[in-house]
């Protein structure tokens, strides 16, 4: 089963673009701490689509913490030089902020690519925050 759920602070604030076809696409990074790791943190690419896109591009903003759940995928391409490349991202299933940067709250509801199987719970603020960074303490 492919399943991943990250909670991470967004790197950069979320653009929001559109495919020829008119969906909303969202690419974006999470500064994500290992837990029971000192100092070690992933920077981890996140895709979102359609109404998760439109959602984190409104309300996401650059040191908020995300919390994303969705699949590990794969890209695989080659280079200009001939070399095979390949690149790991989280394509989000479900996207909700949980926090702000000055510890504002956000009170939306978690969104999903799909809305009609967005979850109908309000989230809960601070959930999870003991393995992430402070303000002062931010990788970027």
């Amino acid at each position: 089963m492919n399943t991943i759920s990250i909670t991470g602070r967004l790197t950069d604030n979320p653009e929001l673009k559109t495919t020829q076809s008119g969906v909303y696409v969202c690419q974006y990074r999470l500064a994500v701490k290992r837990p029971k790791v000192k100092d070690t943190t992933d920077f981890l690419t996140v895709v979102s689509w359609r109404k998760g896109a439109e959602y984190l591009a409104t309300y996401g903003r650059k040191g908020d913490i995300v919390a994303v759940t969705g699949v590990l995928t794969a890209r695989n391409w080659e280079d200009r030089d001939g070399h095979k490349r390949t690149a790991y991202e989280v394509v989000s299933d479900t996207v909700e902020l949980i926090g702000g940067r000055k510890e504002e709250t956000k009170t939306a509801e978690p969104v999903s690519n799909d809305a009609i199987t967005a979850p109908a719970y309000v989230p809960t603020t601070g959930q999870g925050v003991d393995v992430l960074y402070t303000d002062e303490e931010l990788p970027f």
